[in-house]
């Protein structure tokens, strides 16, 4: 029984390790899943964070590239303009030309006609060959002189009006040509900064997008990373789980071992409380024993002194008997409801001794009867009596019965 126990109490110790030993550890890769966890996360978070700063810076620089598009389109369109302007200029110009020849052209033949006018005021009129001519003939020329004149004089003012219209309108296309070139040479220079700023522009997008991309790399890392550390925290996780249901088993065997070892201290409790009557009741049946046996060999010996003492009591060479006086006595019946057992039988005595005495009420004469079972075999009669056993002569055993040890008595 000790030995039992103490493998109980080693099992119980070692399952209390083990289970210890096992949330202990799973509470360090709780901790640890956990920590990593956190760490990820906030990782992430910033990612994500840097991510979507890049995108916004992404997004203002294609907004400043649209705009710079837009512009440089309106540039596009005024260098168009600007190209009409100068065809038109052109166009202006070649009239200008067109114009100056034309009015070289006028001045020089002006200048004949002046010429030729001069010539023909210096030359006198011409004679008649019978005198003088008739007042109708000198009055003719006179007046187509005056209607020349008149004519030469529209013509010229004509011409002053008409040059100064042309050179108005060249002052007015010479004006447009210098505006037209102070735009021309604004474009170019806003021409050239934009296309400066796009290519700058240009580079910072291209930069951008490079970052974005090792950005947008950085976080596919991060993202499988994530996948395979979600996926290790759930192999975990279900580890973990599982572990806790084993935990949770181990708990509950250990509950039921403690509840096993409960009932096997309380068993062994009473066990030990039963050898503890039993000792006690084995000690008492001892010293009961050792006492009927003592008071059996007293009666054994008063037994036997006693048929020696009948033996001794008839000689065979005396001529004479002296017996003592036959007293009568009548059958006195048990105490009623005594009951005992045989404790020994002497076959060639013919007497028993029983279990019972006189605390039981029996006395010397005394009657009472051998039952096996529920038939009785025999008779006896009371002979000796001590406190807890009895010595009783046996009479009127049935045939074919003999009195043994264990049999009962019963008073009549």
């Amino acid at each position: 029984m000790d030995k039992t126990r103490i493998i109980f109490l080693v099992l119980f110790v070692l399952v209390l390790l083990v289970g210890g030993a096992a949330v202990f550890k799973f509470a360090g890769d709780n901790q640890v899943l956990k920590t990593q966890n956190d760490e990820l996360t906030s990782e992430k978070a910033r990612l994500i964070k840097e991510k979507d700063d890049w995108q916004a810076k992404y997004a203002e620089a294609n907004d400043k590239v649209k705009g710079i598009e837009n512009e440089l389109a309106k540039t596009r369109q005024a260098m168009g303009q600007l190209d009409a302007l100068k065809k038109e200029r052109d166009s202006y110009k070649n009239r200008y030309e067109t114009i100056s020849k034309d009015k070289e052209a006028l001045v020089e033949e002006i200048k004949k006609s002046k010429a030729g006018m001069s010539m023909a005021v210096k030359e006198p009129p011409a004679a008649s060959g019978a005198g003088a001519a008739p007042e109708g003939g000198q009055g003719e020329p006179e007046k187509k002189s005056e209607e020349s004149k008149i004519s030469g004089e529209d013509y010229w003012a004509d011409v002053v009006r008409t040059k100064a219209e042309l050179e108005a309108k060249f002052d007015s296309i010479t004006r447009e040509l210098l505006d037209t070139k102070n735009q021309i040479v604004g474009l170019e220079r806003t021409n050239q900064e934009l296309t400066l700023k796009i290519d700058d522009l240009n580079k910072e997008k291209t930069r951008l997008e490079q970052d974005l991309q090792y950005k947008e790399r950085s976080m596919d890392i991060m993202s499988r990373d994530l996948v395979n550390e979600r996926e290790t925290r759930k192999v975990a996780s279900d580890e973990l789980t599982k572990m806790r249901e084993d935990n949770l088993n181990l708990k509950r065997e250990l509950i039921m071992a403690n509840k096993e070892r409960t009932q096997l201290q309380n068993a062994i409790k009473d066990i030990q409380d039963k050898k503890d009557n039993l000792d006690k009741r084995i000690t008492e049946v001892e010293n009961v024993f050792k006492q009927k046996t003592l008071a059996l060999g007293e009666l054994q010996e008063d037994l036997k002194s006693a048929i020696r003492t009948k033996d001794s009591g008839v000689g065979s060479g005396s001529a004479s008997v002296e017996l003592p006086p036959i007293v009568v006595k009548p059958e006195i019946s048990g105490v009623k409801g005594a009951k005992g057992s045989i404790i020994a039988v002497n076959q060639e005595e013919k007497f028993i001794v029983m279990d019972i005495g006189e605390s039981a009420g029996l006395k010397p004469g005394m009657s009472m009867k051998v039952m096996r079972g529920d038939k009785a075999i025999a008779d006896v009669e009371i002979i000796e009596t001590r406190k807890e056993i009895s010595a009783a002569d046996v009479r009127n055993v049935i045939s074919g019965s003999t009195v043994q040890e264990g049999d009962t008595v019963v008073s009549k």
